[in-house]
């Protein structure tokens, strides 16, 4: 049974998913932090562009 279960890595489920999954996983990890760095750049433009039109927020910088 012991060289059973060792001949039968390949057929693991787990390992199976895995292979299979890593792929997916890698490409939306790469979405969700492009998506994350864009929506922070906006954000830091945003409060830039609104402490420019409105300055009396300067003396908190």
């Amino acid at each position: 049974m012991d060289e059973d279960s060792c001949g039968s890595d390949d057929d693991d489920p787990v390992s199976f998913l895995f292979v299979s999954f890593f792929p997916f996983i890698c490409f939306l990890h790469f979405i969700l932090y492009y998506i994350l760095l864009s929506l922070s750049l906006s954000l830091c433009l945003c409060v830039w562009g609104v402490s420019l039109f409105y300055p009396r927020g300067q003396h908190q910088l």
